[in-house]
């Protein structure tokens, strides 16, 4: 079963834009890293997030020579991974989806500013509480990472009523 408050969001091409995300994923620009989903499946999901190169952590990240980093890579995986995830939750707005584990990240190319990031993120299991993702991240047609997470799924008035509660 997928959402039919998430498939209401697509544009005319089956996309879903940045503004529509953030009806999806409760984040604002400073910590966004998908500026659109191209492609969105029950069981795969492909978006992508333009390194502008006016970012201010760019500056700031080896200086002279500015890379995205990696962190920031993976977590927009994450946020790419939490669309799918809600996606196939009937109730999604009244969940919360975090990081549980990061199993395997590998980095085998840099990307830069002026690059855009393609994320490629599948389901390999999920049941009511978590979800294990994996997929890649190009740029072009040139793999620069692979990732494997896994998500947990958490009652969103449960989970905020007891601050520091465990998973």
């Amino acid at each position: 079963m997928t959402s039919p408050i998430i498939d209401s969001l697509r544009d005319k091409d089956g996309g879903i834009s940045r503004e529509n995300i953030k009806k999806i994923i409760p984040y604002d620009d400073q910590f966004f890293f998908v500026d659109k989903v191209v492609k969105l499946e029950q069981t795969e999901i492909e978006s992508r997030f333009y390194i502008n190169p006016d970012l201010t952590f760019l500056r700031s990240h080896f200086v002279g020579f500015p890379v995205m980093p990696a962190a920031l890579i993976s977590e927009g995986f994450g946020q790419t991974g939490t669309i799918l995830v809600r996606y196939n939750l009937e109730d999604h707005l009244n969940k919360e989806i975090l990081i549980y584990q990061i199993e395997d990240a590998r980095f085998v190319a840099a990307a830069f500013p002026g690059d855009t990031l393609i994320y490629k993120v599948r389901i390999k299991t999920m049941d009511h509480r978590a979800a294990r993702l994996e997929g890649e991240t190009l740029v072009g047609k040139k793999k620069t990472s692979s990732c494997r997470i896994v998500l947990t799924i958490l009652d969103r008035n449960v989970f905020r009523k007891k601050p520091g509660a465990q998973f």
